[in-house]
């Protein structure tokens, strides 16, 4: 949860994901070059099982919703009462997301879509777990009373992950300040990021690319003072040299 809202069970949910063609080709559900996973093992939330699995992606699961965007949706299976996970400023792993590349040398550009002049209500496909409410195991039954609430307006962060290739590609979480910024942007470097120059992809949250920059590594620090022509809002950052790309990074620009 965000902002201090109250942690909550989760019920069924729907995400929208864009990504680069040039990068993964088209249509990559058709094309058999995405798979979702979430083994309980490992602690994905959509893996977890009470006797049946809490969640199913039975009938909904992932879908081609565009030729450059998925879509990923699943349902409850188990009510409110049964399940023992809650949702609360914990980080908690939903799923995991593979996709084939077609050209590891162009940009991922993978981003929750939450533009909803592209979507219709993308940002309004999640709810609070469903009846029964009682404690005990039950199937879900949404019905009535026992209905879950909507969270309109989701907000979606599409930063902070990280990526990996079969190649012997190594790569880092990026760090900028200050973050929302004005017109100039500092990125701290991993030491293991070598080379005295770097590229700089700005994005925004669709990861269309608006701007490349080439700067300067100095002692793993860059600053960017390029922002003046920008809208305030959010975007996305990419860095990467000869060898590494850094994981994309949400950042937002504020007057």
């Amino acid at each position: 949860t965000v902002e201090g809202q109250a942690n909550f069970k989760l019920g069924k949910g729907q995400l929208y994901i864009n990504y680069n063609t040039a990068a993964f080709g088209t249509n990559i559900n058709s094309a058999g070059g995405i798979e979702i996973t979430y083994p309980e093992i490992e602690g994905y939330l959509l893996g977890k099982v009470i006797t049946l699995p809490v969640y199913t992606t039975t009938g909904t699961g992932i879908a081609d919703n565009s030729s450059s965007r998925i879509s990923f949706a699943y349902q409850q299976s188990l009510s409110s009462g049964t399940m023992t996970d809650i949702v609360s400023s914990t980080p908690t792993k939903l799923f995991h997301i593979k996709m084939q590349y077609v050209n590891s040398l162009e940009l991922p550009m993978v981003a929750f879509e939450d533009d909803e002049s592209q979507v219709s209500n993308c940002r309004d496909q999640f709810e609070t777990a469903c009846g029964p409410f009682a404690p005990g195991f039950a199937l879900a039954d949404c019905s009535g009373g026992n209905a879950g609430v909507v969270f309109n307006d989701a907000l979606f962060d599409s930063g902070g992950g990280t990526l990996s290739t079969d190649k012997n590609v190594v790569i880092d979480l990026l760090s900028v300040y200050p973050n929302p910024f004005n017109d100039i942007l500092n990125i701290k470097l991993p030491r293991s990021f070598d080379g005295n120059t770097i590229k700089v992809d700005i994005l925004d949250t669709r990861g269309r690319l608006i701007k490349s920059l080439t700067k300067d590594n100095i002692n793993s620090n860059v600053t960017i003072n390029e922002f003046s022509d920008f809208e305030d809002g959010s975007y996305l950052i990419e860095v990467t040299n000869q060898s590494k790309r850094l994981s994309l990074k949400q950042i937002i620009k504020k007057e």
